[in-house]
């Protein structure tokens, strides 16, 4: 009779010992928590140069805010109205952690996704050495950027949304248009003598 109230005992003092330490797990998640931010939403989506805002809840200004990836996205932090302002740029996924006053983080995930490629007044070129040939960007945003492949064939130039092909010799490349936010396009050149 005595060896089972002895049981007893140690299985209701089991029992305890197993709720305290219950008790002392949701306290420390609790206090975990407590320290972190509260984001909404904690992962955006956004197409290049696109801005939307993350709401901070529980967080104490001024705030930081700090991108993994700054070729992804960039980030503006308002702190009188509790958000940050976050745009995207090329393409991939980056993280930015927010800190507030009292040290308590919080993460958003960002996914930048990339724009429609440029389009241009003509895909394929054909020129006869030392002459030009004018092609039109059509789409994207300014400023662009173009580059032969093989700078022996062609010279380009780009003037505002005009793109200027000058054939050298005898060959074919192809001519690269980029935009300012990474956007791409392509031009087949071909040069007869």
């Amino acid at each position: 009779e005595k060896k089972k109230q002895e049981e007893e005992k140690k299985k209701q003092e089991e029992e305890k010992k197993k709720q305290e330490e219950e008790e002392a797990r949701r306290k420390k998640e609790e206090e975990e928590k407590q320290k972190q931010l509260t984001l909404n939403p904690t992962s955006i989506t956004l197409t290049s140069l696109q801005t939307k805002n993350v709401e901070i809840k529980n967080g104490t200004a001024p705030y930081e805010a700090k991108v993994a990836n700054d070729e992804i996205a960039r980030v503006r932090v308002d702190n009188k109205d509790n958000y940050i302002a976050v745009t995207g740029l090329r393409e991939g996924t980056t993280e930015i952690v927010v800190t507030d006053k009292n040290m308590k983080t919080g993460k958003v995930t960002v996914t930048t996704r990339n724009p429609q490629p440029i389009t241009v007044s003509k895909a394929n070129v054909t020129l006869s050495v030392g002459k030009s040939e004018r092609v039109n960007i059509q789409s994207g945003r300014y400023p662009y950027k173009a580059v032969a492949a093989d700078k022996s064939v062609v010279e380009v130039s780009v003037t505002d949304a005009t793109i200027t092909i000058k054939a050298l010799k005898e060959g074919r490349t192809d001519v690269t248009v980029t935009d300012k936010v990474g956007a791409k396009g392509r031009i087949a050149v071909t040069v007869s003598k």
